[in-house]
């Protein structure tokens, strides 16, 4: 009988404080914990392993709380990645894990933080706009308002979302659908 496939992820991360690293699954809402461990002092990194079990899917690795984070209650910091049978290889940064993230391996996760930079863009500038309807709005600003009245919020609209995958469209709204 053959061997099952295992896969890894290793995140390498700095500024990583000696405290324990959580890794485990993403459904919904719900965080289920698979292992933890510490950091490699060496290589400043850490690997968890997929079994031949683990299914295709969200997975997240908790790196701990900043101080702020523990005096404000807030969230610890941590990075949400996808699973799809292949090993994956991040690069971080403690205190700002998603804004330093290098997808080094990983086709699914260059997608997903591609989408994901550009989603964030969309947000913003949609929140512009809305900043500006406010203040023609509150103005009474009818020259300005009756140009802004056919702006229609696209971001309900496929063609808005899609374009953001770039050439692995069909991949993206792929595992949208399976979601």
């Amino acid at each position: 009988m053959a061997n099952a496939q295992e896969y890894t992820v290793e995140v390498f991360i700095t500024n990583q404080p000696d405290n324990r690293i959580v890794f485990g699954s993403v459904k919904g809402d719900d965080f289920t914990p698979i292992d933890s461990t510490f950091i490699y002092p060496d290589s400043r990194k850490v690997v968890f392993r997929f079994n031949s079990e683990s299914h295709i899917g969200v997975y997240r690795v908790v790196l701990g709380k900043t101080t702020y984070a523990k005096v404000m209650d807030e969230p610890p910091q941590q990075v949400d990645f996808i699973f799809n049978k292949e090993n994956i290889v991040l690069k971080t940064d403690y205190k700002e894990p998603m804004q330093k993230l290098v997808v080094v391996k990983s086709a699914e996760n260059d997608i997903w933080f591609e989408f994901l930079a550009k989603d964030k863009i969309l947000k913003d500038e949609i929140k512009s706009l809305e900043t500006q309807i406010d203040y023609y709005l509150s103005n009474n600003d009818s020259d300005n308002l009756d140009k802004v009245a056919n702006i229609q919020y696209i971001a309900d609209s496929p063609r808005f979302v899609y374009p953001g995958t770039g050439k692995n469209q069909q991949w993206f709204i792929g595992f949208c659908d399976n979601l």
